[in-house]
């Protein structure tokens, strides 16, 4: 929806990091999701990269700390810039998301079955059909997907 964009752009922030500075802390909860727009960011464990998120890939999804952004859920990796350059993002802080969100619950809706997909999980917690889209041998992986699902439960029984 035009209108929803529209809102979310308008909202947007641009923040400027220098080689090696650290913007996500791991363990923390994302007040903020993260639009990567020029250089590379590093998703970290200790001191190991386990994944770069490039601004310069235009068919890959370039958002960093939605999973704890949307779910409310610990972050799984620190996130910094490479240290091989300066990075540019845009910035969407959970204040303005909230407002924006409220004034589009469907779109919210469809954020959040999105990123729960990536778990393989329906808004109730429940699986999907199909396999856990992570690699199998991640424990990580299979605890965050076990903290959603708990979050995911507790979060319904308090609505009803």
């Amino acid at each position: 929806e035009q209108a929803f964009l529209s809102a979310i752009v308008a909202k947007l922030r641009e923040l400027y990091l220098m080689p090696g500075e650290e913007f996500i802390r791991y363990g923390d909860v994302a007040r903020a999701l993260f639009f990567v727009m020029d250089g590379v960011v590093q998703l970290m464990n200790d001191d190991v990269v386990k994944k770069e998120v490039r601004g310069d890939v235009a068919d890959m999804a370039c958002i960093v700390g939605e999973t704890s952004f949307f779910l409310g859920v610990a972050q799984r990796e620190s996130a910094r810039a490479s240290a091989s350059g300066n990075v540019t993002l845009l910035v969407l802080d959970m204040t303005d998301a909230d407002k924006i969100f409220s004034q589009f619950p469907e779109q919210q809706d469809m954020v959040m079955g999105n990123v729960l997909s990536m778990f393989n999980l329906d808004m109730l917690g429940n699986n999907l059909t199909g396999g856990f889209a992570e690699d199998d041998s991640d424990v990580a992986a299979e605890e965050q997907r076990n903290t959603i699902i708990h979050a995911l439960k507790r979060r319904n029984s308090e609505l009803f």
